[in-house]
């Protein structure tokens, strides 16, 4: 349903396509630029990952 209004919008405009105004301004600065990417990549709280004793070598 998104893509299809940008899409069409984009395809049918008489006037150059504008990127809405919270993309404009993700895209202007850099910490909310990478912020997105980050999220994906590493969510939102870091994982603690628990382990035990590590086996003793012979």
């Amino acid at each position: 349903m998104v893509q299809r209004r940008l899409v069409s919008g984009a395809l049918g405009a008489t006037q150059p396509f504008r990127l809405p105004m919270v993309l404009r301004l993700i895209l202007s600065l850099p910490i909310l630029r990478n912020l997105p990417g980050r999220l994906i990549g590493l969510g939102v709280w870091r994982v603690h990952v628990e382990t035990g004793p590590s086996p003793s070598r012979p």
